[in-house]
């Protein structure tokens, strides 16, 4: 039992290891280019939230994997078509993550995870109103933020906190007391 809870703190980890990565070439592509190419941008992200939603899908995802694949397709859509439901649809998706995340932060009280998380929640709000601030300096900001988020989520990929260890302890010895009563059942 203790071997499958710490598989699934690996595959959490390596989920956040992709995701940071995606944070961070958002990042880049927001920086490098801002409103004037913002109908590509939104072709890229698209793409790059499809790419996530096929890899949660070969990991097993099946519910992740589709609702970032269909956002993603949304994203590519949208952004050829109506770029503001684009961006509010990109951003939505964002904060409600970023809410899902903070929860778990918190039950955690990792210091780390909750910054993040609340950064993640930022940029989804930012994200919604950004078409109406067409501005250089806004996407330039927005990138930053984006990249300074993955970095964020990149150092804090892998590590387990002192309550997911104590969890996993608790865990392993429910798991070897019902081992010994179903043992002791059994003679």
């Amino acid at each position: 039992m203790q071997e499958k809870a710490k598989s699934d703190l690996k595959m959490v980890a390596s989920n956040k290891f992709v995701l940071a990565c995606l944070y961070i070439a958002i990042g880049v592509l927001l920086c490098t280019f801002r409103a004037t190419m913002l109908n590509w941008l939104l072709t890229i992200v698209g793409i790059l939230m499809v790419a996530y939603g096929i890899f949660e899908i070969f990991k097993k995802n099946l519910t992740e994997g589709v609702v970032c694949i269909g956002i993603g397709a949304i994203v590519i859509l949208a952004g050829w078509l109506f770029v503001e439901v684009a961006m509010i649809v990109f951003g939505v998706s964002i904060i409600i993550y970023g809410v899902l995340e903070l929860i778990d932060s918190l039950n955690a009280k990792n210091v780390k995870n909750i910054a993040s998380s609340s950064i993640t929640i930022l940029l989804g709000i930012l994200l919604s109103v950004g078409y109406w601030l067409m501005k250089d300096w806004f996407f330039a900001v927005l990138g930053i933020l984006f990249v300074a988020n993955g970095i964020l989520m990149f150092s804090n990929t892998g590590k387990t906190t002192k309550k997911q260890n104590i969890s996993l302890d608790k865990t392993n010895e429910k798991t070897k007391n019902i081992h010994s009563k179903t043992q002791k059942n059994k003679k």
